[in-house]
């Protein structure tokens, strides 16, 4: 990297106090450019925390997930998979992930490409520090006007998607993990605890104080982090009723559904669904 960074507030500053840290995910074929990155910025005095990295967009996919990032910083050109076609999948699944592309070439065709997959930022190399970190904290301010909005259904990274990936992530026994894919793949089944013990050959007692024990929570809050995510997901579909959008991931009782949704969102299914669509 090139260049010094300029004064703060030429570029933004770090949040208040007591802020959350946005998590920021590098995916660089080169090494020296992810070191540089990683270990050239005061990240912390910013408000960001690098959650993780990749060195192409293959490896990327597979532990984006887990991370769970707010911003990712991702060369364009690179073996296997290019960032725009992993930014591409990216977006789909994570629309509000903030994308800032570093790239060697002047192309314009992949300055068109970044501009259609909504990027912050193009950054060229050799990657000049202040320029970066303008990009970085532009992107940095998109998420926190979003969280600031959460009231209204506006979040960044959601509160339920992130609990899910640490939940997700977690280092556990083979049972425990065949549990947690059979809830993922199943939010709109029963999956009370009697009804999962049943379906693995346990006792419910066996199962709470294994399920606990692996990963630290109950599974009645990894099943209701599952459904959450999942409805929020789905709700994206306008064609929907929120009551369908409840039963699909196994309420019955939508004012039930919505009370959950709020505790863990923030806003009401109704209002995070207006804001999604505006």
């Amino acid at each position: 990297m090139s260049g010094t960074c300029p004064p703060a507030q030429a570029c933004g500053s770090a949040p208040p106090d007591g802020t959350a840290r946005l998590g920021l995910f590098l995916v660089d074929d080169e090494k020296r450019t992810r070191d540089g990155i990683r270990d050239g910025f005061d990240w912390a005095g910013l408000g960001i925390e690098v959650v993780g990295e990749a060195e192409d967009g293959v490896e990327a996919l597979a532990r984006v997930r887990r991370a769970a990032p707010d911003i990712l910083v991702c060369d364009v050109r690179m073996p296997r998979m290019d960032g725009i076609e992993l930014t591409r999948i990216l977006r789909d699944r994570y629309p509000r992930l903030q994308i800032v592309f570093l790239s060697g070439y002047s192309d314009k065709e992949y300055l068109k490409s970044a501009i259609k997959v909504n990027a912050v930022d193009y950054v060229e190399k050799p990657v000049d520090d202040g320029e970066l970190r303008e990009a970085v904290l532009r992107a940095a301010a998109r998420c926190r006007t979003a969280a600031d909005a959460a009231s209204r259904g506006r979040h960044c990274v959601f509160p339920a998607e992130r609990r899910l990936s640490a939940f997700l992530g977690k280092d556990v026994n083979r049972t425990v993990h065949a549990v947690m894919e059979h809830v993922m793949a199943n939010v709109g089944a029963d999956l009370s605890l009697r009804a999962m013990a049943d379906r693995f050959g346990l006792t419910p007692a066996y199962l709470c104080k294994l399920f606990r024990k692996e990963t630290g929570e109950t599974l009645h809050e990894f099943v209701t982090l599952a459904r959450i995510e999942k409805s929020r997901q789905i709700m994206r579909d306008p064609r929907l009723k929120l009551y369908e959008v409840a039963s699909l991931v196994g309420y019955g009782d939508q004012k039930h559904y919505a009370r959950v949704f709020k505790r863990y969102m923030g806003c009401n299914p109704f209002e995070y669904r207006g804001s999604y669509l505006e």
